[in-house]
């Protein structure tokens, strides 16, 4: 019984996979001058909300809110019961989902 080494692609299997990524890449940017303005914007909001920058962001906004209705910061609590906060955390998250739909569809 005879095995036969493995062999790399031969430079025609080569070429055809380099057309083919090259197609795709056309294919990919045709796509993308042909989206609308609201999934250009979905897919902006998109990738921003998916970034350390939004995470900081809402660490230091959420964060700051938290502590100033704690009476942490000597400040009368604007939210002491953190309703208010709720509902701006359960609107955003309407949104956000909205968005990240758009972007997949």
């Amino acid at each position: 019984m005879s095995s036969t080494p493995f062999r790399p692609a031969t430079n025609g299997m080569a070429q055809i996979v380099e057309r083919n990524i090259s197609e795709l890449l056309k294919r990919q940017q045709l796509e993308e001058k042909q989206k609308s303005w609201q999934d250009a914007l979905a897919d902006t909001v998109t990738q921003f909300t998916g970034s350390l920058r939004f995470v900081a962001i809402h660490l230091a906004l959420f964060g700051g809110w938290i502590v100033w209705n704690l009476g942490w910061l000597g400040l009368k609590p604007f939210d002491p019961s953190f309703v208010v906060l709720a509902m701006f955390a359960s609107v955003e998250a309407i949104f956000l989902s909205t968005f990240v739909l758009i972007s997949q569809n």
